[in-house]
């Protein structure tokens, strides 16, 4: 009763025209002053408690235009975390989830929200993030030459732009439930209600027009010949570099200006199968010479892309050194064994050094199985492994004839 007694008084002194202007500003501050204690005092004698879980916090909140409001001030609830609006109670909760269960009565999978307007009509959800022809369809619209984002997905996902990024390959891909589809893969997943288990190969040879009519399931070797390199109907024959080639049974048989010139040869060799040459001292000692100071093997003549003189091979993914004998690849060390010896190891070649492409003679040992592995195992463990087991370190361990 006391502040409503002031607040009476300081009104009617308001009005009061002994006041200069300044007074009455004066007044007006400290009214204003008395009513901010008064409603200060009410929230206190409320004794509002923030509330501890889901249950008391719905209570206590109501949905508005843009998401939840606190019914007591009339405030939003929560804070800004990055583009979303979370609530802290026994964790910390997103607004647009809160309000899914406020109306659904469960949480929801996932939201689809790149702003914080978590008007209930606005939000798109799903509970059950499994890959599915319905979940596709939630996600995405098929027209034109693929799909399209039916609403915003994220901030680079906008609605109604083409669905997921093309690649440097010229394929577009697609994230989707934390991974990474062809966007070929899912419409022939909404159309057969499953992924190609073989390849999908563009009729029109355009890898990104991935309409449904222009897919179609097939093998690779029938992808391979749908390829753009591929122009001609007769088999082997591909044009690259501006001039025709003819290839059967994995060997390069020739090359041709014209297209008809190719395509009689390729008919003419239509039954062409590669003769395997028998692999001996003499032709690795034709084509390569072996430097055993620096362990490389160097071609003896020079082809349009082989220089007489220059180091064979190239490494592999494993580190080592890998050369070819009649198309074939064979490890460098392997071939170096072959050319001293004449004839292949018995067991496996193992660099002493530790190093793969060292493939000098003194460096490199014929041992068993069993042994190689220990030894790729660290060369802190060489001590304890040569205290069971005799290794021959002696230079060239291939032989003393060289020749």
């Amino acid at each position: 009763m006391k502040f409503i007694k002031e607040e009476i008084d300081l009104i009617i002194e308001l009005y009061n025209d002994n006041f200069s202007y300044k007074e009455k500003l004066n007044i007006i501050r400290d009214y204003t002053s008395i009513s901010n204690k008064i409603n200060r005092l009410e929230l206190t004698k409320k004794k509002w408690k923030k509330p501890k879980n889901i249950e008391e916090f719905l209570k206590l909140v109501f949905e508005g235009e843009l998401g939840l409001y606190w019914k007591h001030n009339k405030n939003r609830v929560g804070f800004l975390d990055g583009n979303h609006r979370k609530v802290r109670l026994d964790k910390e909760y997103r607004e647009d989830h809160l309000i899914i269960y406020l109306h659904e009565s469960k949480f929801p999978k996932q939201v689809y929200s790149i702003t914080n307007d978590n008007n209930f009509k606005n939000l798109k959800y799903v509970f059950d993030k499994t890959l599915t022809i319905d979940y596709i369809k939630f996600l995405y619209t098929e027209k034109g030459k693929g799909l399209y984002n039916n609403f915003d997905i994220n901030s680079r996902a906008l609605k109604d732009e083409r669905a997921g990024c093309l690649m440097t390959d010229g394929y577009r891909k697609i994230q989707i439930l934390g991974k990474s589809y062809n966007e070929h893969a899912l419409i022939w997943f909404i159309h057969k209600g499953r992924l190609p288990i073989r390849d999908i190969d563009h009729i029109n040879r355009i890898r990104d027009y991935n309409t449904y009519s222009n897919l179609r399931e097939v093998t690779r070797k029938e992808n391979r010949n749908n390829s753009s390199k591929i122009l001609s109907n007769i088999v082997g024959v591909t044009f690259n570099k501006s001039k025709w080639h003819v290839r059967l049974d994995g060997i390069h048989l020739g090359t041709f200006d014209k297209k008809e010139k190719a395509e009689v040869f390729a008919i003419k060799n239509k039954n062409y199968k590669r003769v395997k040459l028998n692999i001996t001292q003499k032709l690795i000692k034709e084509k390569y010479t072996l430097n055993y100071e620096t362990g490389w093997l160097t071609y003896n003549y020079s082809t349009e892309n082989k220089r007489k003189g220059e180091r064979a091979g190239t490494i592999d993914i494993n580190g080592y050194r890998i050369v070819k004998l009649d198309h074939i690849p064979y490890k460098e060390h392997r071939v170096i064994y072959f050319y001293i010896n004449g004839h292949w190891p018995a067991g496996q070649i193992d660099h002493i050094n530790g190093i793969k492409d060292d493939n000098r003679p003194a460096n490199l040992q014929d041992v068993s199985q069993s042994i190689n592995q220990l030894r790729k195992g660290g060369w802190k463990f060489n001590s304890w492994i040569e205290s069971f087991i005799k290794i021959d370190k002696s230079p060239y361990i291939f032989g003393d004839n060289h020749a």
